[in-house]
């Protein structure tokens, strides 16, 4: 990590912000084991114990009068925001690489946010309708 303004340099932070939204912990994290970084606690978190990395509160529905827990959804709909959520979080951890030339470039990065937010959007969209025709029933 140079002093040098680039726009690698704005990759890594970028990746560091997508790390920090969705553990809830800040680079120099006290919950962090020592030698660790954000970077490094996601990595070995991927993909097999990402719940564990991510902030809990963000798997909450935030509108108006409702605080359903996402992951109560049916299974085939946790599955996909799981896989949406290692996405998100493999997607931070290229950004966020100690070595400049390591970092994916944010072409990419776009593309992949992309994908993982129509992925979502149609796994939350069928969800509400599921739950939706369940209370009619």
């Amino acid at each position: 990590m140079g002093s040098q303004v680039s726009s690698q340099g704005d990759v890594y932070s970028f990746g560091v912000l997508l790390l920090e939204i969705f553990t809830g912990r800040r680079p120099t994290s006290e919950l962090l084991e020592e030698n660790e970084n954000l970077h490094s606690f996601v990595k070995h978190a991927l993909p097999g114990k990402v719940m564990d990395a991510v902030d809990q509160t963000t798997l909450y529905d935030k509108e108006p009068g409702d605080l359903t827990d996402i992951l109560s959804c049916r299974s085939d709909f946790k599955s996909e925001i799981v896989e949406c959520l290692v996405s998100i979080l493999t997607t931070g951890v290229a950004c966020s690489e100690e070595a400049p030339l390591a970092r994916t470039n944010m072409g990419r990065v776009i593309l992949d946010l992309i994908s993982i937010r129509d992925k979502l959007s149609k796994t939350l969209v069928h969800s509400k309708k599921v739950k939706s025709s369940r209370k009619g029933e």
